[in-house]
């Protein structure tokens, strides 16, 4: 299991913090450019109600190109840095085929006082939906959240990936 640092970000708009992220290049052109990211510390974040606590935790080093949020980019949302920590999470389930790779990336369920990790796959649409929630929890606007969750499930390349 993966030794959670002291920082944790939950599901409460005012304890919610971003990852610390480094850009590591560009890639593509006009309005197919994206930017690399690379995680620079272990990152987990928190949700869920009392006595049924939820974690994902991923280390240091992941890379991603923010997919999920360039769709909602695309067409007419800008960029505002909420979507950082959903567009990562988001990013590595459809990478990994919503598997979890104990520690790489968890999910953990707390019941009582005591964390459990749990390995079981994700399907899709929950991998789509917590990239909506997540980014209400981070500071965006709900309506965001849910366009760029629809707008990940419509895309035609993601019709096949599963859940």
């Amino acid at each position: 299991m993966i030794q959670i640092t002291p920082r944790t970000t939950y599901s409460r708009q005012e304890d919610f913090f971003q990852p610390i992220v480094q850009d590591i290049r560009e890639t593509g052109w006009g309005i197919w450019r994206k930017t690399i990211k690379r995680l620079v510390n272990d990152y987990a974040m928190e949700w869920g109600a009392p006595g049924k606590r939820k974690r994902l935790v991923m280390t240091a080093g992941f890379e991603w190109d923010g997919a999920s949020t360039w769709l909602a980019d695309a067409i007419g949302f800008k960029r505002d840095g909420y979507a950082t920590a959903p567009s990562m999470f988001h990013d590595r389930f459809y990478r990994d085929g919503f598997r979890l790779t104990p520690g790489e990336f968890e999910f953990h369920v707390r019941i009582g006082e005591e964390w459990h990790m749990d390995s079981s796959a994700w399907r899709r649409w929950d991998a789509d939906e917590l990239l909506g929630e997540s980014f209400f929890w981070a500071g965006g606007r709900r309506k965001k959240g849910k366009v760029m969750d629809w707008v990940v499930r419509l895309w035609p390349p993601n019709w096949l990936k599963g859940g």
